[in-house]
C-alpha cells in the first residue's frame, strides 16, 4: 500500500512531489508519508523517526515527477 500511495499523481501533486529538487529539497512529500501513511506521528518527544529519516527519505523521493499524461 506504502509504494501504491508513494507514486500516487494526487499524492505527489498533493503533497509538492514534483517540487523537490536536488538544490532545493521540499521535505514536506517524506514527512507525510512517513506520519500519515507509515509510521504514525507518535510521542512528539519520541518521535518514530528522526530529521535524519526526513532528509534520507527526500533524498530518495528527488526526481520523481509526472508525465504530460500526469502518470
Amino acid at each position: 500500500i506504502l509504494n501504491a500511495v508513494s507514486r500516487d499523481p494526487a499524492m505527489m501533486v498533493w503533497l509538492d512531489l514534483t517540487l523537490n529538487r536536488r538544490n532545493s529539497p521540499n521535505e514536506n512529500y517524506a514527512r507525510e508519508v512517513m506520519e500519515l501513511f507509515a509510521l504514525g506521528i507518535g510521542n512528539p518527544s519520541d518521535p518514530p523517526y528522526t530529521e535524519s529519516d526526513i532528509r534520507q527519505a527526500t533524498r530518495a523521493f528527488t526526481g520523481y515527477t509526472l508525465d504530460s499524461n500526469g502518470n
